[in-house]
């Protein structure tokens, strides 16, 4: 059952038209099933599905003999597919995707752009137009939203304060740029916050009020749910650990870096790297000169005892584990998602970095592989693109205010 201590009535009727929406998008729904799930009484539950009818959000079900429904059938709803898109614009990982999607989250058109991983303006006017083709295929339905996942600071208006991947994009403003060329609501956010949401509608965070999120590839990147939101502090920058100042020490002298490179798994490869080629140990990895290891590589050298392998991933265990550990006591977080090339190592690399952290008391704690790979952060734009553009129909603010703007 929904709590909305200190809320109005009215945005508790708010929070119950999103939680149907999101239950409609899993499955057709009767409005008793819905009540029982909400904690809501059939009256209620039935008034709110009248709101979301009159606007076209939800349409009845046709009777269904695969629901082994006798007798007098209940009436089952579902989302309306016509009722309008969302468009999607993921910088998150080396390959930028733009696509499109309907409001029951099904993708409808997609276009990839690969090899990008430093985005520059061009990028961004190319991702738009390619977002502009598409949305021009589907002339009956209205654009309600379009939301883009960029890695690095994302405030909340939308700007992008830091960026490794984006720096020649520090002075384009993305948000108003969007907003110009689609003439809808626009949503900029940190791709990790958005890998947040994808794990929490599709993932292993489904059904899950608290969960810590923690990619690793070439960089280190993670995010927070809280109470079932994502949380981004005040400003919206919380939680980005990739873009944590930390203090390390070379030749004697203190030097801060933006990330601890002992995490990230560029790093993790290049050291066993280097150790393979300098020792002439091991060929399956003495082979990789100049080279970025493969993960699966890795994980093989690992798993036969390899030296060096085992020396370098043990030291990342132990600082990854002090940092899962970290979170686990600051936030009082049991669930951690883990994403990234690091989940390729294999399962004997999981297997003793969850030893290593129940060695460091953590009673509870649940360490799982993500099983939405690179999708994750362009999942969670869909999801916060539906959720906007259901907003926008139903005129709710994210406060829970109603909007006096009519127009969209």
């Amino acid at each position: 059952m929904l709590e909305n201590k200190g809320k109005t009535q009215s945005h508790a009727r708010d929070v119950n038209k999103e939680f149907v929406f999101s239950e409609l998008r899993k499955r057709e729904r009767s409005c008793s099933e819905l009540a029982q799930i909400l904690g809501l009484s059939k009256p209620a539950m039935s008034e709110i599905m009248g709101e979301l009818a009159e606007v076209g959000l939800v349409i009845p079900a046709p009777a269904s003999a695969a629901r082994g429904e006798v007798g007098r059938r209940p009436q089952y709803y579902r989302i309306n597919d016509g009722f309008g898109i969302v468009g999607i614009l993921d910088f998150a990982s080396n390959d930028v995707l733009v696509f499109v999607a309907n409001m029951a989250g099904r993708v409808l058109s997609r276009t990839k752009f690969e090899n990008r991983h430093f985005i520059t303006p061009a990028d961004v006017e190319a991702a738009a137009a390619a977002l502009r083709e598409q949305v021009a295929k589907f002339p009956g339905m209205p654009l309600l939203a379009v939301c883009a996942g960029v890695p690095g600071k994302v405030d909340r208006d939308n700007r992008i304060w830091e960026s490794a991947r984006l720096k020649s994009c520090l002075e384009m403003d993305i948000g108003g740029f969007l907003r110009e060329k689609f003439k809808t609501k626009i949503i900029v956010e940190n791709d990790m916050h958005m890998a947040v949401t994808g794990e929490m509608e599709y993932g292993g965070g489904r059904n899950q009020t608290y969960m810590a999120y923690i990619f690793i590839d070439k960089g280190l990147g993670a995010g927070l749910a809280i109470d079932g939101k994502v949380y981004g502090g005040e400003q919206g920058f919380a939680t980005e650990l990739g873009l944590n100042t930390v203090l390390r020490f070379e030749d004697g002298k203190p030097v801060f870096q933006i990330y601890d490179e002992c995490i990230a798994y560029a790093n993790l490869s290049g050291s066993i790297r280097e150790a393979a080629v300098k020792n002439g140990d091991h060929a399956l990895l003495a082979r990789y000169d100049g080279e970025e290891i493969t993960p699966e590589a890795l994980g093989a050298a690992y798993a036969a005892g390899n030296p060096n392998a085992a020396a370098a991933i043990e030291r990342q265990q132990y600082y990854l584990s002090m940092r899962i550990k970290n979170i686990y006591e600051s936030m009082n977080i049991r669930l951690f998602v883990l994403n990234g090339k690091i989940i390729r190592l294999g399962e004997l690399y999981f297997e003793r970095l969850r030893e290593k952290a129940a060695a460091l008391d953590m009673p509870g704690l649940t360490i799982s592989i993500s099983g939405l790979g690179e999708r994750a952060s362009a999942l969670g734009e869909m999801a916060c693109a539906i959720e906007s553009g259901i907003n926008t129909t139903l005129k709710i603010r994210p406060n829970g205010q109603k909007s006096q703007n009519k127009s969209l």
